[in-house]
């Protein structure tokens, strides 16, 4: 199968390539200008402007300008057999060119973390470890997510945004067809 993926894109493999939550964590924090940096440089070829995005006060215009980046780009790279949550959340991601779409998807999550976050602190990346998700089995449970460091792990409702995992989401309705919702409805601050 021949791929029109993005293989200019550096290679970073998954965040959480073979460590515990907390070291991933640790990662993406120790590397995310660096890779905010890289994207931004990426996403000027296509007439986004990362960093002014990233420091205006309202989620919608970043949000929007991926959302129609997506839409024009990410098409050419959507493979069904690319889509599957069992790859993205592997402790390795073997085949180069899968590995530079993943890590270009992992950098689109961490810019749309970083830009909620940066419109309402004391928002932070944290990892879920709220009883309630892991009692009701909620898929970011374990996960790198943003979040309230102030909510209690013992929140009944606790709300976190899986920005990471709405990357890869967005990527798997392209690849089946589907219509994706976007980004800006699942970025609204969490409240404080």
């Amino acid at each position: 199968m021949v791929l029109t993926l993005p293989r200019a894109y550096p290679d970073d493999g998954p965040l959480w390539g073979g460590v515990d939550a907390q070291a991933a964590l640790a990662r993406l924090l120790d590397e995310r200008e660096r890779r905010l940096h890289r994207l931004g440089r990426w996403l000027l070829r296509f007439g986004i402007d990362l960093a002014a995005g990233l420091a205006g006060p309202d989620l919608q215009p970043l949000a929007g300008a991926l959302d129609r980046w997506c839409r024009r780009t990410w098409p050419r790279w959507a493979r069904r057999e690319l889509a599957d949550p069992a790859d993205w959340y592997a402790a390795s991601w073997p085949r180069a060119e899968v590995a530079c779409l993943y890590t270009l998807i992992s950098d689109v999550g961490i810019a749309l973390g970083e830009r909620v976050i940066r419109c309402a602190a004391p928002l932070a990346w944290g990892i879920d470890a709220y009883a309630a998700h892991e009692a009701d089995g909620v898929p970011s449970f374990g996960r790198i997510v943003v979040l309230d460091p102030r909510t209690p792990l013992e929140a009944r409702s606790p709300r976190v945004y899986d920005a990471l995992d709405q990357a890869f989401m967005r990527y798997q309705a392209e690849a089946f067809g589907q219509v994706p919702a976007p980004f800006a409805e699942a970025m609204c601050p969490l409240p404080g």
